[in-house]
């Protein structure tokens, strides 16, 4: 009897091992992966004077970036007009090397200011 038990334990083990195999995790192809955007160059930021901006608050612009490196679809939509309009700006300027697809991307911005 202890011999049909060892058969059938191993006839058991076979199939979870068979089936196992069928429904593995899937694997990731690291080249498969996109990387985030390489930025290649960005112009000046310019803020003028009589433009508010809270220091500690922490403005976001939002865009994407094409597959030849170009930005579009650049919102700013916290903060002062003056802000919104200087960070749109100067995210218009970002080149980026070309990706083989478009991608979001976003950038933070905060005034600090230090003690003289």
């Amino acid at each position: 009897m202890s011999l049909v038990i060892t058969i059938r334990t191993a006839v058991a083990a076979a199939a979870i091992v068979a089936v196992a195999g069928c429904s593995s995790s899937p694997t990731r192809d690291r080249a498969a992966v996109e990387r985030p955007p390489e930025l290649l160059s960005a112009g000046d930021f310019e803020l003028s004077r009589d433009c508010a901006a809270v220091p500690g608050t922490v403005y976001r612009t939002d865009f994407v970036v094409t597959e030849a490196g170009v930005v579009e679809r650049v919102a700013a939509a916290e903060g002062p007009a003056c802000v919104q309009a200087a960070l749109s700006q100067w995210v218009r300027t970002f080149r980026y090397a070309p990706g083989s697809t478009p991608a979001r991307s976003a950038i933070d911005w905060m005034v600090t200011v230090a003690r003289q």
